[in-house]
């Protein structure tokens, strides 16, 4: 009874794709395929002003091949919050790096200091190319928000901020008004 319903409703779907004229798409109108694409990513989801970040990706490349042995290179481009960042092929002497056909490779970065007067976050994407015959394939991208966290410690405090003379100012109020007893007149 259960395999009925299922070859009926198979052969309804069968007779509803063509009676609508629909035929599979071909890779082209769904875009390539991606050869090679992250696995993974790694990122603090909140970095201290001052501190250097670190972030990490593992790249998969699995069917990448520029020759027989079945290598690729490929390089990264960053953009931060929409704009232009950095990019591997522009930004470094070795341009680009190698991830054998069928093998993964993970990436470490340290981007620096982030130094903010206020806090902020920002949006980073990173696009994964082939580099294949002096020509640049867009394989795979990722992106992820991080925020910038400011750390105000007692060293940052001048003596004579206004913050500090409003808490000598409280104390010396508190002081004579509860143990001397003395009401101010203001």
């Amino acid at each position: 009874m259960k395999t009925k319903i299922l070859s009926a409703t198979t052969l309804a779907l069968l007779i509803g794709i063509l009676a609508n004229g629909l035929t599979p798409l071909a890779s082209a109108e769904l875009g390539e395929a991606k050869d090679a694409y992250f696995t993974s990513t790694g990122y603090s989801a909140k970095i201290y002003d001052g501190k250097p970040s670190e972030w990490r990706f593992t790249v998969y490349n699995e069917n990448c091949a520029s020759n027989e042995e079945g290598e690729a290179w490929f390089f990264l481009t960053f953009y931060l919050d929409g704009e232009f960042w950095w990019s591997e092929y522009n930004n470094t002497d070795s341009k680009t790096w190698k991830c054998a056909k069928e093998h993964s490779v993970t990436l470490r970065y340290v981007p620096g200091n982030w130094d903010a007067t206020t806090p902020m976050s920002h949006n980073v994407k990173i696009e994964l190319y082939w580099h294949h015959n002096g020509t640049h394939y867009l394989e795979d991208s990722a992106s992820f928000n991080f925020d910038v966290v400011l750390l105000s410690t007692l060293r940052q405090l001048r003596p004579f901020s206004y913050l500090m003379i409003y808490l000598l100012a409280s104390i010396v109020l508190l002081y004579v008004y509860f143990i001397v007893g003395v009401e101010p007149e203001l």
